[in-house]
């Protein structure tokens, strides 16, 4: 495999071909093979990372989804070495990963904007929130990994905020040491499933969610203004094929890994997402599976919805590993032709509030007027013949009677079984929509509580975690 500008040349290892693939930027990072340039951590922060700072501070939501097989460094490049990938300084030579920089640029961010504002009195008064959360997901199961809870979470879905993560706790940061502290605290709780190909390689899709607003004052009018922006960074477990199965791991990872043959129920869905996608560059009515994965359903806005997403796919150069490359180099070309709709946040956030209020209260009144139908008096139903007896010195005209009688007397008792079947299953329906609504009215109103909190409780709150 070799580089040639932003192409990359995929060679076969018995020499019979080479394929290229073009992609936006392409950089080799393996420092033991010198006949390539050599790409740094830092190098790759400034092409990949820097533009998802500018579009979260232009208040548009961004993504860098790293994709890959096992061992070609999908978590070096997001999180940094084992080492170095919570190393402090800025060191253009350290291993730490993309997250660690974009958390790191942006509070040095923030503070050149304070330092521009206390020496320019006429600009506006700006206020910046950041706020982080970490999740871990595994057999379309959440977990939240900066709380030492191992419960999992429920992931909802509202019309006005899209797909989320019912109980994510989510800390408000205050400076670069804090959010440092965090990214430690969240890989220490990460979960690692271990082969012998890749002593420390997690079979887990993590996300690090970090959202930044923006309030404005004009110091004229004194009108608040909001721009809100959400940056998801995404590590996906790995490509592990039928040698990582083979390789050593054990337990229920070896027989799940057999079973799965070689890639999790999330990127199964994935690749269904991109590959439709994909496809609507040609057919404009294409159904998109977001639904079928808890994972595809948290990156709905990622993959052709409202975001700047960058694909990060991380390739081996070993000749091993040709098919695992050339299947991620495939992937990759395909997803590049996914175009998604970006849209500025503007006063997204006091919209957001106002609308889950509005929805809050429809289900209050819906709930209150829901009348709780009172139970029916029992009915005793007994056989029709139970009273009814065919007396043996009968006349014939005299039994017939008793018998059409009987008959229609039995079809009655029938009917009424069925009714009462009917009316005991619309109770059921009725009461389980009760319940659903209870807990919807319970979901939004924690969200709509934690979107109200002062910002100043919620740092208290973070600093005393």
């Amino acid at each position: 495999m070799s580089k040639d500008l932003n192409s990359t040349i995929l060679s076969h290892p018995n020499g019979r071909e080479q394929k290229r693939f073009v992609m936006d930027h392409s950089f080799w990072c393996d420092p033991d093979q010198k006949m390539q340039p050599f790409a740094s951590q830092q190098l790759v922060f400034e092409e990949l990372g820097m533009p998802v700072l500018e579009a979260a501070w232009k208040g548009f939501n961004a993504s860098v989804i790293a994709y890959g097989a096992v061992g070609s460094g999908k978590s070096c490049a997001m999180f940094g070495s084992s080492k170095s990938q919570l190393e402090c300084g800025g060191c253009e030579n350290s291993d730490r990963g993309l997250i660690p920089r974009v958390c790191e640029e942006i509070f040095k961010r923030i503070d050149g904007m304070w330092a521009e504002r206390s020496s320019d009195k006429t600009q506006q008064i700006v206020e910046y929130k950041v706020e982080m959360s970490m999740i871990e997901i595994y057999r379309n199961r959440v977990r939240d990994i900066l709380k030492s809870s191992t419960d999992f979470l429920n992931v909802c879905e509202n019309a006005h905020i899209g797909p989320y993560v019912d109980g994510l706790t989510s800390f408000a940061v205050k400076d670069q040491s804090q959010i440092e502290a965090l990214l430690q605290l969240g890989n220490m709780g990460r979960t690692l499933s271990a082969t012998r190909m890749n002593s420390a390689k997690g079979q887990y899709d993590t996300i690090v969610y970090l959202q930044l607003t923006q309030t404005y004052t004009d110091p004229e009018t004194m009108k608040v203004h909001y721009m809100t922006s959400r940056i998801s960074l995404v590590d996906l477990s790995s490509r592990d094929d039928t040698r990582a199965i083979l390789a050593g791991s054990k337990g229920p990872e070896r027989e799940e890994g057999a079973t799965r043959t070689g890639i999790s129920k999330s990127l199964c869905a994935l690749q269904s997402c991109v590959a439709a996608l994909a496809e609507q560059e040609n057919v404009k009515k294409v159904r998109v599976p977001h639904a079928s994965s808890v994972l595809t359903l948290l990156l709905r806005e990622s993959l052709g919805g409202n975001a700047k997403t960058t694909l990060l796919a991380t390739l081996s150069p070993a000749a091993a590993d040709y098919e695992e490359t050339f299947s991620t180099l495939r992937w990759a070309e395909k997803a590049r032709r996914i175009v998604n709709t970006p849209r500025a946040n503007v006063g997204a956030h006091a919209r957001v509030m106002q609308e889950l209020e509005t929805e809050i209260g429809q289900i209050r009144r819906e709930v209150a007027d829901a009348s709780v139908s009172p139970d029916k008096n029992s009915l005793h139903l007994c056989s029709p013949t139970d009273s009814l007896s065919t007396g043996q010195f009968d006349s014939e005209p005299e039994a017939k009677s008793r018998r059409d009688i009987a008959r229609a007397a039995e079809e009655d008792f029938v009917v009424g079984i069925g009714e009462a079947l009917e009316e005991d299953e619309q109770r059921e329906k009725e009461a389980s929509e009760r319940v659903r609504k209870h807990e919807k009215l319970a979901q939004l109103q924690r969200l709509l509580a934690l979107m109200r909190k002062p910002w100043a409780e919620r740092l208290e709150e973070s600093a005393s975690w």
